[in-house]
């Protein structure tokens, strides 16, 4: 399960990591707490977001509808994210960095962590994305395989990649950097807040 802020999130913090599991016969669901209305139309935003997550191999995709830019934490946040987690029983939950400028990337984290304290079997690893900072990842993965397909969902989010909030250039460049770190050509990183049991990812 992927549970990011706004709309693009998953494809640039994840995408590589999300094809490889689906590939693999994982079933990944997404949850996306807002629509992303302070980034565009949220119509565009939900479509972007639907066809980025087929791209990918996404098995559904859940939208909870928070104001993009005011996602706030709260007993009902928390209470839906945990009722999905209950629901779809997932290995790993995948979201945003504690450590990112964006303030609804540091509250869907606060969501999340809050939301898996009456599932201790889960998983919980954080993604890298533009407005993280102080980044130590523990988790890698290997992304040269899929990395075109991670580019074809980001390239899905054309509103985005129009303005300036995301590019093919950025997410290559975090990939290639992160590839260096464990010697091969593209990978993605995560924090972990908790490890549970075996991780195989991909």
């Amino acid at each position: 399960m992927t549970v990011f802020a706004h709309p693009d999130d998953m494809e640039v913090h994840c995408g590589g990591t999300v094809r490889k599991l689906s590939s693999a016969g994982h079933r990944v669901i997404e949850v996306i707490m807002s629509k992303g209305n302070n980034g565009g139309d949220e119509e565009v935003r939900e479509r972007e977001a639907i066809e980025g997550a087929k791209c990918l191999g996404v098995d559904r995709v859940e939208f909870l509808n928070h104001e993009d830019g005011r996602i706030s934490v709260d007993p009902e946040s928390i209470d839906a994210v945990r009722a999905l987690i209950s629901k779809f029983e997932p290995d790993v939950v995948f979201t945003h960095s504690p450590n990112d400028t964006h303030q609804d990337h540091r509250r869907t984290f606060r969501i999340v962590t809050s939301a898996v304290s009456k599932f201790p079997e889960v998983t919980v690893l954080m993604g890298e994305g533009p407005s993280t900072v102080g980044f130590q990842p523990v988790v890698y993965v290997d992304v040269t395989d899929v990395l075109e397909k991670k580019l074809e969902a980001v390239r899905v989010h054309r509103s985005q990649v129009e303005r300036g909030a995301i590019s093919e250039e950025m997410v290559m460049k975090t990939a290639e950097f992160r590839g260096m770190e464990i010697g091969v050509k593209y990978a993605e990183a995560f924090e972990a807040f908790r490890i549970s049991g075996s991780l195989l990812l991909g």
